[in-house]
């Protein structure tokens, strides 16, 4: 992958910058117009992405649009495609299956879903022996949480985090907090959930004297049965938390009997470089959420915990219609399979070491460039840096990636694992050249004339001394 970084000046910005036409937002939308025009009447404005593309179909690291415009996917459906669209090994497990089963018959037991559970337990955290299969990441969460309250009798409680996020359906969104309009409106939630603030911008020792004083005087101890967290704050802005956050709140839940369930559904599946994020710090959960990146785009959840604790949730207190469903469970074993064969956790180890070498080394100044694995995120420093315009400016050229954090205050890239090392580049010279831009107009480099401007592919721009 190409490492070399030009330097940070003024003229090698302009140079960029009239070498590409990166200021247009414009793009040929005619044959999509159609298609929106048509899923506007009949979509619910929530199911309604707020884009002008129509992708139709998928192929490795890159989408294509009913135009026919390729795009280099920095996304992969938020962490859905950890091994790219349409992987010929899931394409013809799916395919296999769909000849022998469809339907998931959860009344009784299924051939596929049994070695998709015996796999799964293969790779999860020690001491997870047992596993409920969903149909998502939020129903995976509404799982852990009931499961917790059976677990637990007589303590209702539960405590998250604020940037924290678990889903939209009452329970997970009651232990949500990265943006105020999810909870808006669907008051009231569950009452029994408190809050206290991630390590991100304040510290460690910050966040254990919140929990201390919320234990001191609103929400006793002894009335917990779970506290929830990410391992890697994902829509609150793919933020790494400190080393010793994980292992500490381990050794608080162990001190009161308090269970500890980690959401893996955007961090697992190797996309940081374990299979799971708990393991960089030996963490350990007592219930594990994960979903997303397990079966390339198919719908499947669950969560996991160790036999004696998954006993208590009995016979009909928990149950799912679609959840395991054959097909799904095929595309996951064909998905873990080939993270496993092709060591795609260590080339995520070392591609997303390089991709923030990269960045940090030209653009340290201007953004703060965090991540692990090929979980990365980039906030801008400055307030001049408008994060939704970077982002329109990539879709506009090409590269497809998305924001997180408080307002969309950070980007998020999260391609595949095993993203081709000229795709990658080629995506990353895309992001570059823009924060150029954006950076120039930010006026940072502070050596341009105001009374002076340049034409560049017809329109008048800053011009340097």
């Amino acid at each position: 992958m190409h490492n070399s970084m030009p330097s940070n000046t003024p003229s090698q910005i302009t140079t960029n910058i009239q070498n590409q036409d990166i200021f247009s937002l414009q793009s040929n939308n005619e044959g999509s117009s159609r298609f929106i025009d048509r899923a506007k009447k009949i979509f619910s404005p929530a199911a309604s992405p707020n884009t002008q593309i129509i992708i139709e179909r998928g192929e490795g690291s890159h989408l294509f649009d009913v135009n026919g415009k390729r795009y280099i996917d920095f996304a992969s459906g938020i962490a859905i495609s950890p091994i790219g669209h349409c992987h010929p090994r899931v394409v013809e497990a799916i395919k296999e299956q769909a000849d022998t089963l469809i339907s998931s018959v959860n009344f009784l037991w299924q051939k596929k879903k049994i070695e998709l559970a015996e796999k799964l337990i293969s790779i999860f955290p020690k001491s997870l022996d047992s596993v409920f299969l969903t149909n998502s990441g939020t129903e995976a969460i509404e799982g852990a949480m009931k499961l917790a309250r059976k677990a637990k009798p007589g303590r209702p409680n539960f405590i998250a985090f604020n940037g924290g996020f678990h889903g939209r359906s009452f329970g997970a969104l009651s232990v949500t907090a990265s943006k105020a309009s999810y909870r808006a409106d669907f008051f009231p939630l569950l009452s029994q959930a408190f809050f206290v603030d991630y390590p991100y911008k304040v510290s460690v020792d910050e966040v254990f004297e919140q929990l201390d004083k919320l234990f001191e005087t609103s929400c006793p101890a002894s009335s917990v049965s779970a506290i929830i967290v990410e391992c890697i704050l994902g829509e609150g802005g793919y933020v790494i938390p400190p080393q010793d956050f994980l292992p500490r709140l381990r050794a608080l839940c162990d001190k009161h009997e308090i269970l500890l369930i980690l959401d893996e559904v955007q961090s697992g599946f190797g996309r940081t470089g374990k299979w799971f994020a708990c393991e960089h710090t030996e963490t350990r959960p007592d219930i594990l959420a994960f979903a997303k990146g397990i079966a390339s785009g198919m719908p499947l959840g669950g969560f996991a915990a160790s036999q004696e604790l998954m006993s208590k949730l009995g016979a009909g207190s928990h149950g799912t219609t679609f959840g395991g469903n054959p097909i799904s469970c095929a595309a996951s074993i064909a998905t873990i399979k080939v993270i496993e064969q092709e060591a795609l956790m260590e080339r995520a180890t070392l591609l997303g070491s390089k991709i923030q070498q990269r960045l940090k080394s030209k653009f340290g100044g201007f953004f703060e460039i965090r991540g692990q694995g090929l979980m990365i995120g980039i906030e801008p420093k400055l307030k001049a840096l408008n994060v939704k315009t970077i982002l329109e400016r990539a879709q506009s050229k090409g590269l497809i990636a998305l924001s997180c954090g408080p307002n969309g205050s950070s980007i998020r890239l999260m391609p595949p694992l095993n993203i081709a090392d000229e795709t990658l580049n080629e995506g990353l010279n895309i992001l570059e050249q823009i924060f150029d831009y954006e950076v120039l107009v930010a006026g940072e480099c502070r050596k341009y004339s105001p009374d002076q401007s340049v034409e560049i592919n017809g329109v008048k721009q800053l011009k340097y001394n």
